[in-house]
């Protein structure tokens, strides 16, 4: 659900920025409404309203109790993500996605320890989750709910994600200046650029 979670919430801070918010997402379903009442004290009431009915939506045969828990629960998830340093820098960014689906043939993604990479003919295949650009070229954010360490996020997404920087950087002509893993039940960003570039420590900051 986090991952949906945060897809939905991107898009919409991007939708309302456009001036157009959809209606789906402006209104409310009457079963929500107890979850709502229930929550908004907990954060910012205007999330609290769009996530009480966002819940509802992906839950549809929620009780009202169940969508009173899955709320709390959501909202504390939506408050790190908030809190945290990849949306400060994606709030200054002039081109956000998210979810982002792509291939390209793994012999072009040229990074190797990935399955169906080190010259093995066929197809790399993958979602990014979240890529915003800074002013000097693109950042790509993968979010993992994995109950291992930060840094061990590294260790064992670390070459899948450098394979999606690369096929990213072949898309877009442009460069990926930064990449890692926003660890959700931690609310931190780990960078999982290469030793020679970063050491691989939990960063505050992008």
């Amino acid at each position: 659900m986090i991952h949906r979670l945060f897809e939905w919430y991107v898009r919409e801070q991007i939708n309302q920025q456009e001036g157009e918010r959809s209606e789906t997402a402006r209104s409310e379903t009457a079963r929500s409404e107890t979850a709502r009442k229930e929550t908004e004290q907990k954060g910012d009431p205007a999330n609290i309203v769009l996530l009480a009915g966002f819940l509802a939506r992906e839950f549809p045969d929620a009780g009202e109790d169940k969508l009173s828990e899955l709320t709390a629960a959501a909202s504390a998830d939506l408050d790190r993500f908030l809190s945290s340093s990849i949306w400060r820098s994606l709030c200054d960014s002039d081109a956000v996605y998210a979810e982002i689906p792509f291939s390209v043939r793994s012999e072009d993604s040229g990074v190797s320890g990935v399955p169906g990479v080190s010259g093995v003919p066929g197809v790399l295949a993958g979602i990014i989750d979240l890529v915003f650009r800074k002013e000097n070229g693109w950042v790509l954010v993968d979010y993992k709910t994995d109950q291992i360490t930060p840094l061990a996020l590294v260790d064992r997404y670390g070459n899948q994600l450098a394979a999606y920087a690369s096929s990213w950087e072949k898309l877009t002509g442009e460069k990926v200046i930064s990449r890692g893993f926003y660890a959700v039940s931690e609310g931190v960003w780990v960078s999982a650029m290469d030793s020679k570039e970063d050491d691989h420590t939990i960063n505050t900051d992008l």
